[in-house]
């Protein structure tokens, strides 16, 4: 009878341990995968969570507020205060904390025009540049450079960023990378993992890079209008890129003049790349026209226009009372380490 007692005792051993593994392990994330160390290690880290009933579903599309999320679960969820000045997102949302976190060290910069892009699938290139702006924004040299490497589909904005993925081993040789192309949550997971595999590589975490020089960041372009200096949430784009390049050689002084009722505006120095898209304008937009026309708008319009940024923090009245009657002086220049 003892006999029995211990082998049933045994057999409930057994199938409890049995389920316990396999609660630990999520359903649809098969053993041996190239992705599934990384899953299971961000899970037992408490940085990224599964869809639900032991679930993590590896191809699902992964949005930018919830790549954010990681990344601010990874810096130890510190406090923040204030709001973020993206017309996308809502205060109190699960993801706020995270984004106004993001957007105040840097790490995302938003489209442009004011948007975030909270519900919008996530990229291959935006959590290389994600990452590298997280680990320091480092420029690799010359030497760096690989004429077939992946850098070479990204978008000029995202070629520091996914270069640096690339040296420092943050893509995969088990699936393709395409920048450009949004990432499942398994390839999230993948890099997120590597990148910090390659922070315990290094004792100190601002040092993280195979790069032998680092920047501050791209650098920050002030925009002043009346002699107050007027906040902007700047594109990512090779317009924003180039005006960057023509302000390193000075600061740009435009005499901004009324158009049509809605807009002010003043012709740049040189002309600028354009990623012109029919788009809805409203008051705050900063637009480039054709290439050269640099415009502020102050009430609507509907036209094929290159996003540059937007006005952040000031209503459409207060902007309507700076920018006043007749023409009225705005001066571009360049800031670091703001």
């Amino acid at each position: 009878m003892k006999k029995i007692i211990a082998i049933l005792l045994m057999l409930l051993l057994m199938t409890v341990s049995a389920w316990a593994l396999n609660e630990t392990k999520y359903s649809d994330v098969p053993s041996g995968t190239w992705y599934e160390e990384a899953v299971q290690s961000l899970r037992a880290d408490g940085l990224m969570n599964g869809v639900g009933e032991n679930r993590f579903d590896p191809n699902g599309v992964f949005t930018r507020a919830q790549l954010v999320t990681v990344l601010y679960r990874l810096a130890g969820s510190p406090s923040v205060s204030g709001e973020d000045s993206f017309t996308d997102t809502s205060p109190g949302t699960w993801y706020s904390d995270a984004v106004l976190w993001a957007s105040q060290n840097k790490v995302v910069v938003g489209y442009g025009g004011g948007r975030f892009g909270t519900n919008d699938p996530t990229t291959q290139e935006q959590i290389a540049v994600m990452l590298w702006r997280n680990a320091g924004s480092y420029v690799l040299g010359p030497e760096f450079a690989d004429e077939k490497g992946v850098e070479n589909k990204a978008s000029e904005w995202a070629v520091d960023g996914v270069r640096w993925a690339r040296v420092d081993g943050l893509l995969t040789d088990a699936v393709s990378f395409e920048p450009k192309e949004p990432a499942n949550r398994a390839q999230v997971a993948d890099m997120v993992y590597r990148y910090l595999k390659l922070l315990e590589r290094f004792s100190d975490p601002d040092a993280v890079s195979g790069a032998t020089s680092q920047e501050e960041g791209p650098a920050e372009i002030v925009l002043t209008i009346a002699g107050r200096e007027i906040p902007v949430t700047w594109a990512e784009n090779s317009s924003v890129d180039s005006l960057r390049e023509l302000l390193k050689k000075g600061d740009v002084t435009l005499d901004l003049s009324d158009y049509g009722g809605f807009e002010k505006g003043a012709p740049l120095p040189e002309a600028l790349p354009r990623n012109d898209k029919q788009m809805s304008t409203d008051a705050g937009d900063i637009i480039l026209y054709q290439g050269k026309q640099f415009v502020i708008y102050y009430d609507q319009n509907n036209w094929s226009l290159t996003s540059l940024g937007k006005v952040t923090g000031m209503t459409n009245e207060e902007l309507k009372t700076l920018l006043g009657a007749g023409n009225v002086t705005a001066v571009l220049s360049l800031e670091r380490g703001r």
